[in-house]
């Protein structure tokens, strides 16, 4: 959900978050508290950035087996990397697989 007009101006202005619902529940809307943050100037999903990165091979008891390289690429949405690591990549390390290496690629949020 997004604000907009004299509602998102309103929000803005509001010094609390308690100040913030009221305002958005008097217009007709409930929101969750998630949604609250979203919609009143916390955090959101669609402002954090996201790194795609070697993994390495790692057992499944956490205990890293072979380091992945340094490969490391930075995207502005969950979206966008997502999808080059899927459907571009193919979950491997683009610099890995030159070598003959298939080390999984995997995601985090910066």
């Amino acid at each position: 959900m997004k604000l907009t007009g004299n509602l998102k101006k309103q929000v803005e202005k509001a010094e609390s978050k308690q100040e913030k619902k009221s305002l958005i529940e008097n217009a007709g809307m409930l929101l969750s508290d998630d949604e609250l943050e979203n919609v009143a100037g916390g955090k959101s999903n669609l402002c954090k950035s996201y790194e795609i990165y070697c993994a390495g091979v790692v057992a499944s008891n956490g205990k890293v087996i072979r380091p992945g390289c340094d490969f490391k690429e930075e995207h502005p949405s969950y979206e966008s990397a997502i999808q080059k690591k899927n459907k571009i990549y193919k979950n491997l390390c683009p610099n890995c697989i030159t070598m003959c290496i298939k080390h999984p690629l995997s995601l985090r949020e910066l």
